[in-house]
């Protein structure tokens, strides 16, 4: 994960969580603004901005949001 100069500190700055630095996963484009918060159920959690709105959401409630509308079936 790259850090943030100051200007990209200034730029992508939150009121509701601190911006960590930039990572890229193999996959993407181009590289993210990573964000560290206070999740009510999980403690300090990071991760990028989602979506077109830029919502940050706790990657561990995502994952159990997402295991129950798509549970695993049996095989």
């Amino acid at each position: 994960m790259r850090q943030p100069t100051r200007d990209e500190a200034k730029k992508f700055k939150r009121h509701d969580a601190k911006l960590v630095g930039f990572d890229q996963k193999p996959t993407w484009s181009g590289e993210l603004p990573f964000y560290e918060w206070k999740c009510n159920i999980h403690g300090l959690v990071q991760n990028y901005e989602q979506g077109f709105n830029y919502v940050l959401e706790c990657p561990d409630c995502q994952n159990i949001r997402l295991n129950e509308r798509f549970p695993k079936k049996d095989t």
